[in-house]
């Protein structure tokens, strides 16, 4: 079985709306509720509308924002949705709603379950997934209990590879799904990313995830973004601003851009410290004339700042670093001149 050391991360769950026909119109209140009128100021429903809605914590503002010629409208903490005559396409009963998209259908939310609705209000998918995700291109992505799909704007599934939730779906959540062949990857706000994983941990740095395909590792971000692709050897260590990596037998740096900042060319490496780090090329158990094991210093650009001359080194601390040549001890600064 796969291992997986992570069950849940944070992630966006914005729903995409497409370049459609949006259309703002005024508002009027009476006795504190709010009513809609109409280009020419023509009242076109009666002033019965909540002026705000609470979801949680938060409280949202009503706005006559019409998405495809409707509007969601709320009343004691329920929406629904009217037409640019205020008449009520729908009963106003939904706990949430979003507005509809350029294919006709609008999400809505009923006893803890979703689906889809029609201009017509119509259900057209019925009320029934843990999770839908708005309309593209003709297809959205739904979840039910830990299966994931496709459903097209008839409602009916689409033939598409089979995915599963890992964990269950909670709102808020990065959810981890599990492809055909058991490997790890992640559901978006309407997609499913395309990289799979053999393993993944969420490791201590918290913005970070560790994978690992075909024995090789990668690092990717909370958005599911690859930094580093899984071609590394070996994990290193991350001091905040660096990972620390093996490919080759051989260690190098990356930085959180997945920029290489140090080449793949040395046999040990240590972490920044004070603004360098020591280094030599290769470790030497036996004598070889073709081997190098002594020490010297790179910089944050991976610039050999103090050569590698050194017997030993350690870190710099406060501009100045101890080593050693031919057993005499001394100290140097960050230009590599001996100091006392």
């Amino acid at each position: 079985m796969k291992k997986l050391h992570i069950l849940c991360l944070f992630v966006l769950t914005a729903f995409t709306i497409n370049a459609q026909e949006i259309v703002d119109l005024k508002t009027y209140e009476e006795n504190g509720k709010v009513g809609i009128l109409d280009e020419k100021g023509r009242k076109i429903t009666t002033a019965k509308y909540d002026k705000q809605i609470q979801f949680g914590e938060n409280k949202y503002d009503f706005g006559a924002t019409f998405y495809e010629g409707l509007c969601s409208v709320f009343i004691n903490n329920k929406m629904g949705f009217i037409n640019k005559n205020g008449k009520e396409i729908t009963p106003i009963e939904f706990s949430y709603v979003h507005e509809f998209t350029v294919d006709g259908l609008a999400a809505v939310k009923k006893d803890g379950k979703w689906g889809f609705v029609d201009k017509k209000g119509k259900q057209i998918v019925p009320i029934i997934y843990n999770k839908v995700f708005d309309f593209k291109e003709g297809k959205a992505l739904v979840v039910l209990d830990k299966k994931i799909y496709f459903v097209d704007v008839k409602g009916e599934k689409i033939n598409n590879p089979n995915y599963s939730l890992y964990n269950k779906y909670e709102e808020g959540k990065l959810a981890i799904i599990l492809n055909n062949i058991d490997q790890f990857g992640f559901l978006g706000t309407d997609n499913i990313y395309p990289n799979f994983y053999d393993e993944m941990s969420f490791f201590n740095e918290a913005d970070y995830i560790f994978v690992k395909l075909k024995n090789k590792i990668g690092i990717i971000n909370l958005k599911a973004k690859e930094i580093i692709p899984p071609i590394y050897d070996e994990y290193g260590g991350f001091d905040g601003k660096y990972f620390y990596l093996w490919k080759n037998n051989k260690k190098g740096i990356i930085n959180t851009e997945g920029e290489i900042i140090s080449p793949f060319v040395y046999d040990t490496l240590y972490p920044f410290n004070d603004g360098l780090a020591r280094v030599r090329l290769d470790v030497i158990l036996f004598p070889d004339k073709n081997k190098d094991d002594r020490w010297g210093y790179i910089n944050e650009n991976g610039k050999e700042v103090i050569p590698r001359i050194y017997d030993f080194a350690f870190d710099f601390e406060n501009g100045k670093a101890r080593v050693i040549i031919k057993g005499r001890e001394f100290y140097i600064d960050k230009t590599g001149k001996e100091i006392k």
